[in-house]
């Protein structure tokens, strides 16, 4: 809050604003009333790769998202559950109060329907946030004890826990699978189209993710591709279309540069020096 009160005040002594994207979900959904306030409200904003008809926004390279991680080919097939708040607190394209019980109901559905022999290596990491939804005990519940992830890796950073991973899949649609995509990391995502409305400059990107098998918005699909690919996630991962379909992806909403810090310093000294 003090950066922001600061920030304010510099705006108001006619200094420019330049806002840098922060996350997932940016560029890609139907609606999102933060995006278009950050957006509003800045002199230029920089953002992973996509661009609009607002001359504002400059697409850039991430300054969020670098570095690989290796997995373990034998290790766990990671299934990261998100959580939001009980009451509507933002109006973007994502579950919205009780939808929640939805997106987390279908979810458990997904796993128990797995065949033994992939479940078993099945891990499902909540968030540490429960927002009063009883996250854990609601999957346990349902009888999947044994494949929520304990305290030990609870403790882990996204990336670390990934190291003990063979395959992820992905269940919302924010930061966590443009990391995976960044660190080439095989990755599955699984969408209720629902909830997660793209826009239409995004949907044919996230098409193209559905083509390749990384991208489905059934159980069904997600089960059968998952029983095709658990064995050796990275072989198919580095398969030509689905790295096609990924690296395009990635150009337009998790661009990367080995010179992001001179690509940085030079864009925000050409609008220092002619604003």
């Amino acid at each position: 809050d003090d950066f922001k009160i600061w920030s304010a005040i510099q705006v108001e002594s006619k200094s420019k604003l330049i806002i840098a994207q922060h996350g997932g979900h940016y560029g890609t959904g139907l609606f999102s009333s933060h995006e278009e306030h950050e957006i509003k409200i800045s002199d230029r904003y920089f953002s992973w790769g996509w661009g609009d008809d607002n001359s504002k926004v400059i697409p850039m390279p991430a300054n969020k998202l670098a570095g690989e991680v290796n997995g373990n080919p034998n290790g766990d097939i990671l299934i990261i559950i998100m959580n939001l708040p009980r009451y509507h607190y933002l109006t973007y394209s994502v579950p919205i109060s009780t939808q929640y019980l939805s997106y987390l109901d279908q979810l458990i559905s997904f796993v128990s329907s797995v065949k033994k022999e992939v479940r078993e290596y099945i891990k499902i990491r909540t968030h540490h946030q429960d927002y009063n939804w009883c996250v854990r005990d609601r999957i346990c519940d349902s009888g999947l004890v044994d494949i929520v992830d304990n305290n030990s890796y609870l403790v882990k950073s996204f990336r670390d826990r990934l190291k003990d991973c063979r395959l992820y899949i992905a269940t919302y649609n924010a930061t966590s699978f443009l990391e995976t995509f960044v660190f080439d990391f095989p990755t599955l995502i699984f969408f209720n189209s629902e909830y997660w409305e793209l826009n239409s400059n995004a949907k044919k990107y996230f098409d193209k993710l559905e083509q390749a098998g990384i991208l489905h918005y059934s159980e069904k699909s997600l089960n059968i591709k998952l029983m095709q690919i658990y064995k050796d996630p990275m072989d198919w991962w580095m398969s030509v279309e689905v790295q096609k379909a990924k690296d395009g992806f990635c150009l337009q909403f998790a661009s990367t540069s080995n010179t992001f810090v001179q690509e940085w310093n030079k864009e925000i000294n050409k609008h220092i020096i002619n604003d």
